[in-house]
């Protein structure tokens, strides 16, 4: 996870807070674009969940037929909260105006992103929004080479977004040989989700 000052540190508590609570449902539903056409995101042009979902199958095939290291990293984006929301929000409710606010400022924050990563991206790598706030990024790589493609990634999207220190909860999750696209999404989902 990229680190930041005291302010961000803080931020990142807030959206935890932000993300365990009822008030997750509201902010989410204050109009963060999350949708596909079953090809693109809707708000970013990455890939749809189920193409991705389509890759990844054939990758783990033919990984299967042909040993090749695979790993997927998940790249979690945590709203920069202004210091007004992360202090003190703990049971209050979150005015509208910051809900806004934080909702742009998300949305800007995934389409540099995305823009960052698919320019980052290898040829036989793919990506796709899989969540609200994040994506997950196909590599052709063994834990090592993928830890290098993380750094490049995170640094590439604050390049992008040179105005503001992003959080960025980035994980590498290798695939092992006998394992399933299935039993292996199940891994990921699960520990995706459950940091949120």
């Amino acid at each position: 996870m990229m680190k930041g000052d005291n302010g961000s540190r803080q931020a990142e508590s807030a959206f935890t807070e932000l993300c365990a609570s009822e008030r997750w449902s509201r902010f989410a539903s204050a109009g963060l674009e999350f949708g596909n056409n079953g090809i693109s995101d809707s708000l970013t042009g990455s890939s749809a969940p189920t193409v991705f979902m389509q890759n990844l199958h054939r990758a783990v095939s033919h990984a299967n037929r042909n040993p090749e290291p695979l790993t997927i990293m998940t790249i979690k984006f945590c709203p920069a909260i202004s210091a007004k929301l992360s202090q003190g929000t703990r049971g209050k409710k979150i005015p509208e105006a910051d809900i806004l606010r934080i909702r742009t400022t998300m949305e800007r924050d995934l389409l540099v992103g995305s823009r960052a990563i698919s320019i980052s991206l290898r040829g036989e790598d793919f990506f796709s929004r899989t969540a609200l706030a994040g994506f997950w990024v196909f590599l052709h790589s063994d834990l090592a080479n993928a830890q290098k493609a993380a750094d490049r990634f995170k640094n590439a999207i604050q390049e992008a977004n040179p105005t503001q220190i992003l959080n960025l909860d980035v994980q590498l999750y290798s695939r092992q040989e006998s394992t399933t696209a299935g039993s292996w999404v199940t891994t990921i989902d699960n520990g995706y989700f459950s940091q949120i």
